[in-house]
Parts: C-alpha cells; structure tokens; sequence
C-alpha cells in the first residue's frame, strides 16, 4: 500500500531583517522568528511560561519575491505558506558539507499594517459640518454666535 506523502509547512512570526535579494535574481531570502511558549523544567521553579525563540530561512522566487520587497520590512508579522526542503549547505571556512533546512515559500502575506502614530492635532483640519435638513451644502446661513 502507498502511503500519502505530505510536505507542508504554515509558520506564523515576525520578520527579523528586512527582505534581502540573493544573486541580483527574482530570489530572496527572509529571516522569520517564532517565539514558542514553554514551561520550565526544574519543578521547584516557579511555573511561568517563557519564550523560546526558533528563527527559520524562507527562501521566496519569482513575483512573489518581488512583492515581498515592496511590501515588507523589519518587524512586520507575517504568514508564510510553503514546503520543507533539504540543502546541502557548505560551512565557508574548511568547505565541509552540512545538511541544513529552509521553508520554500508558496505564499508570504502581511498579518497587520504597521501602527502608525497619529499626527498630532494642529496638523488635523477639523471636519466641516454636515448640512441641515433641507439645506444645500455650501449654502447655509452664517451662524451667530450668542452675546
């Protein structure tokens, strides 16, 4: 019987770096971390749960990798859909072979906007009123202020 092979990985983080191009090709390579919540292992250790950070390559291509330059930066919380694959990576200093595995991207998409501060008040016109009922904008009599 065959059994059903199944390669898929959805990962949830934050962009460590913002997206840098590999070999001036439509290529790229992100840099997301996970923060996975643990307990401590020492039972006399007061039970709180702490971070433990995971960092994963993604290699992204094509049109993909171009929109993920434009719409990405350092911080932003992203969504990457794609596969597990194996590489067989060299250490650059003695040249020795080391396996090694990165997300191939099928689909990278921004969680939320970035907060932008709002501006601050003397630069926000106010908003004209609306008409009255029965009265066309623009032509409403001046108003009086009471003595």
């Amino acid at each position: 019987m065959a059994t059903k092979n199944i390669n898929r990985v959805l990962l949830e983080g934050e962009l460590l770096a913002d997206p840098r191009p590999l070999d001036g090709r439509c290529r790229l390579r992100l840099l997301v971390m996970t923060v996975q919540k643990v307990k401590p292992k020492d039972p006399e250790e007061e039970p709180i749960w702490v971070g433990r950070r995971n960092e994963f390559d993604v290699l992204v291509w094509g049109a993909l990798a171009q929109r993920c330059v434009a719409e990405l930066q350092e911080g932003a919380p992203v969504l990457v859909e794609g596969r597990l694959e194996w590489i067989a990576g060299t250490d650059g200093v003695d040249g020795r072979i080391f396996p090694r595995t990165e997300i191939v991207a099928d689909d990278v998409r921004v969680l939320s906007a970035p907060a932008r501060p709002a501006p601050p008040a003397a630069l926000v016109a106010p908003e004209p009123a609306p008409p009255a009922p029965g009265e066309e904008a623009g032509t409403a009599a001046p108003q009086v202020a009471a003595a």
